[in-house]
């Protein structure tokens, strides 16, 4: 698969993450810590698009220190039973 090519399935991944995030709407019904799993999910994929990209143009991109403290959410998020506190209001 070309570059190209990864790059735009991982759009789509990413367009089938953001319908999963339309579901999970109601509050009562849907965990955050869900919620923040699939926004994650989302994320992570339209970021590896936008490299994959950016390095068929030659770029080389320097992400923002802030998208890395995601990453740790995301892991206590998935593995942790009691409720994870979002990293940000």
């Amino acid at each position: 698969m070309s570059p190209a090519e990864d790059a735009l399935l991982l759009l789509r991944l990413a367009e089938r993450h953001f319908g999963s995030l339309r579901g999970t709407l109601d509050a009562e019904t849907f965990a955050d810590q869900d919620w923040g799993f699939l926004v994650q999910q989302m994320l992570e994929k339209l970021l590896k698009a936008l490299l994959q990209a950016l390095a068929l143009c030659g770029d080389s991109p320097l992400l923002a220190p802030e998208l890395l403290e995601l990453d740790d959410f995301a892991v206590l998020a998935r593995y942790d039973a009691e409720p994870t506190r979002l990293p940000a209001d």
